[in-house]
This record gives C-alpha cells, sequence and structure tokens, in this order.
C-alpha cells in the first residue's frame, strides 16, 4: 500500500495481545446496518459530479498521502469515491497528536462518498476509533491488505487474513456496533483462489456491505511484484456480487485500464493507488492529458488552503514532500543528471510550502527552455517495480535497486518486462525519510 506515515506511527501496533476466541460464518445477530446491495451506487450518483453509471472511480486508502487535498484533485479529474489514508487504530484512539492530525474536522459535501480505513486485531480498539470517525464518513473499512513487515508486527492488514478467527471477530465486532456501512480490504491468500472465495464467503456472511480485492497476494512485492489476478474477482463477483458491491484493485495504470477491468470482472467499482499518486487525472476520460507541473501546482494550491497535518488527514510537509516526488519524478530523479539531484534535494530538505512551490515553478521553467511536450509524458515513479534490470552477472533488480547502484559502475542493461502492471500498493522502500533514495526499510510505510 503506501506512502509515509509518522515515525511513531510507523512502530506502534494496537499494543494488545491477539484475541483468540471465534466468530461464527453466519449472520447470527442483529447486524447495526443492513446490507443494502446498492448501497455505494446510490451515493456516487447523489454525490458525485463524475456519476459514471453508478461504477466507482476509486482512490484508494495510501498511508499519509490519501489527504484531503490529495482526493480533491483526484475527484476534480473524475475520481467519485475515495478512501481516507489507513489509519491505525489503536493511535487513532489513544493519541493525541495523531488524532488532531487524521481525525477529520467535518464531513465535506464535495468529499463523499467517503469510507474510512481503519488497521488493528482487537475489535473493541476498532469499533472505539470508527464511532470516533463515523460523524464524517460514510462507512468504515478494515485493512486487510497490507504485506508489509510493520503489518505482521502489528497483526494487521493481510497477515490478519491467515487469523481467520481473529478476522471473523473484528468484523462481526464491527458490523455489529457500527452504524455505517462495513466494508473490507483483502488480497489474495497464499493457498489460492479456492481459499480466498471460501473466506470471502465468510466475510459476506459476516454482513459487510463491500469488498475490495486486491488481486495479488501478501508474497507479490518488489521484483516479485508481477501481474494482478482478475480472474479471482470476476469469480468473487459471479458468487458475491449479487449480495454486496465488489472493487477491485491492481493492474490500474490508465483509464483504459479502469475500463477493460469493468469489462471483464463486471465489479462495481475500480481502485488505483500508485498510478494515481503519480497521475491524479487517471480517471478522467477525455483525451487530453494533464501535465505534471499542472498537477503538482494544483495540489499545492489544495495542500495551502487545507494544511494536511490539522484534520485533514496528512502529517504535514512530509506528506506533501512525498506527493510532489511522485508527481514530478522524471525531473527529480535522473541519476545522473546534477541539476535533477540539486532539485530532488531541495525537495527533499524542504521545511515549508514555499520551497516546493518555488521548485515547482523552477522545474517549470526549465521544462519550457528544453521544450517539454506534455502529450509525450508518461509514467515514470509508477513503473519503478515494472521495469527490471539486470547486472553484469544476470542478477535480477529493480529501479529502485538499479538507483542505488548508479554510482557503482556496474554495467546494467535495462529490461522491459512482459507485463508492465505492477503493485498497487506502495512499498516503503522510497518513503519516509527516504523520500527520495533507494533502499530504505519496511517502517517507512504500512498499506
Amino acid at each position: 500500500m503506501t506512502a509515509t506515515t509518522s515515525a511513531t506511527a510507523a512502530t506502534a501496533t494496537d499494543g494488545d495481545q491477539a484475541p483468540t476466541t471465534t466468530c461464527d460464518d453466519t449472520l447470527d445477530f442483529q447486524p447495526a446496518l443492513p446490507v443494502d446491495r446498492d448501497w455505494i451506487k446510490k451515493l456516487i450518483l447523489e454525490h458525485s459530479s463524475n456519476p459514471c453509471n453508478g461504477k466507482g472511480l476509486v482512490v484508494a486508502p495510501m498511508v499519509d498521502q490519501s489527504d484531503y487535498p490529495f482526493r480533491l484533485l483526484c475527484r476534480r479529474y473524475g475520481a467519485n469515491v475515495s478512501f481516507t489514508p489507513m489509519m491505525n487504530a489503536g493511535l487513532l484512539v489513544r493519541q493525541q497528536s495523531y488524532k488532531e492530525k487524521f481525525l477529520p474536522r467535518q464531513q465535506h459535501a464535495n468529499d463523499r462518498p467517503l469510507i474510512a480505513q481503519l488497521a488493528g486485531h482487537d475489535p473493541l480498539i476498532l469499533e472505539q476509533a470508527a464511532k470516533l470517525l463515523l460523524p464524517y464518513v460514510d462507512g468504515i473499512d478494515l485493512n486487510c491488505g497490507c504485506p508489509q513487515g510493520i503489518a505482521k508486527r502489528g497483526f494487521y492488514g493481510a497477515f490478519l487474513l491467515e487469523d481467520e478467527q481473529v478476522l471473523l471477530k473484528c468484523v462481526k465486532h464491527l458490523v455489529k456496533t457500527i452504524s455505517k456501512p462495513v466494508t473490507v480490504k483483502v488480497r489474495v491468500l497464499p493457498e489460492g483462489d479456492d481459499a480466498s472465495l471460501r473466506l470471502y464467503h465468510k466475510l459476506a456472511n459476516c454482513g459487510i456491505h463491500l469488498l475490495t480485492i486486491h488481486g495479488r497476494t501478501r508474497h507479490q512485492l518488489h521484483v516479485q511484484t508481477g501481474k494482478a489476478d482478475w480472474n479471482i474477482i470476476q469469480r468473487t463477483v459471479q458468487e458475491l456480487g449479487h449480495r454486496i458491491p465488489i472493487f477491485a484493485n491492481g493492474n490500474i495504470g490508465s483509464y483504459d485500464d479502469v475500463q477493460r477491468c469493468l469489462d471483464e470482472t463486471g465489479v462495481d467499482g475500480v481502485m488505483s493507488s500508485e498510478a494515481l499518486l503519480e497521475y491524479p487525472a487517471l480517471f478522467d476520460a477525455t483525451a487530453m492529458r494533464m501535465g505534471r507541473i499542472q498537477m503538482a501546482k494544483e495540489y499545492l494550491l489544495l495542500a495551502k488552503q487545507y494544511p494536511p497535518q490539522i484534520g485533514h488527514q496528512g502529517s504535514g510537509i512530509k506528506c506533501l514532500k512525498a506527493h510532489i516526488h511522485r508527481f514530478l519524478h522524471p525531473d527529480l530523479e535522473s541519476a545522473f543528471n546534477s541539476t535533477d539531484h540539486i532539485l530532488r534535494q531541495r525537495v527533499a530538505q524542504a521545511a515549508d510550502w514555499q520551497v516546493l512551490w518555488d521548485t515547482v515553478e523552477f522545474i517549470e521553467q526549465k521544462q519550457k527552455q528544453e521544450e517539454h511536450k506534455v502529450e509525450e509524458e508518461e509514467l515514470s515513479w509508477y513503473m519503478r517495480h515494472r521495469i527490471t534490470v539486470t547486472d553484469a552477472h544476470g542478477n535480477l533488480m529493480t529501479a529502485l535497486e538499479l538507483k542505488a547502484l548508479s554510482d557503482t559502475g556496474a554495467k546494467l542493461a535495462p529490461k522491459y518486462l512482459e507485463d508492465h502492471c505492477g503493485d498497487d500498493e506502495q512499498d516503503p522502500a522510497d518513503m519516509g525519510h527516504s523520500l527520495f533514495t533507494a533502499g530504505g526499510g519496511d517502517d517507512d510505510g504500512d498499506y
């Protein structure tokens, strides 16, 4: 999944031992809100300026990157459903500074439908966190997709999928106690499609209102990312789609991919994360390409109006720097260009909004001098795990690793993957304090 979060959030867990009680896989209790098969479609048609026949064009829950200014930018260019950043339920309940950053101040009419995503494993803590968020959102999502080490240590995300008893207990408790739709974002189980489908049925039987499926296992990361499996998503639609809406996640790098996914799977909505981070106009159905400078400037103006760290669900300047890096990746990341290196350092070390704005304007002038053509722009940051390279010894590595080795003099030959699609949940290798360098640890991101 993922972008940066604060140092505290990156290391904290719910702080409780994993529950051991079981949950029946049938709805043997009174849910707080019965399932309405068309609830998300109705919200899209009611609130969005791009209703898309009620199909969801969805901004993914990205740690410290699905902030309100970014969501507004995506909605300006076609998105009609958004998730909040993934929030640690324990921190939201217990830590005032975390709450001040990530708890909204109000429900914005221009940011609906909005679903808040929580990570955790303790049903009571999840309930408390969800109830803090209820006045400001249209639904509560449980993160069962994060594949990173931080999720393993905190016992949430994709690792929660592999403890069925705890997972179903959490879901059942949320459905029983939360008065708005409860949704779950999942991956494919390592055991395969059949095991995954059995679990998805049990989630539906616990009364969830929507299921988002990322068509990869938690093991599909970095150079092993590979192509997301839409077949398992299609099978889920066939088996459960008459009961609850299904969203697809994975392999969404363009609007053509959106249309193809809708056609091939029959889902109720398509979610994008990494490609959307680099190109927020991805859901714009027009053929016109929006320039990356335009994206960066529009975002910064929104962030100035709605500072992410003051209830707008971001960590402040770190959140802004990460966005600028993704928008302007080709302008900042040339390993052999000294000017790009200086600009990259300027963004990485920026302490305030004005430094970022001035840097974007400098890059804009540089592009004009070079007679840059917006219509020729292509995704760059999104491709860092879609391109592999080999060294003189035939060792396979990602583009991030290539960058780290660029000064070693190693003889490297780029090789484009036959499938250019990759992981739509961000890895942490270039986040946090190491935003603009390869490597880093898996503590910097957690979705």
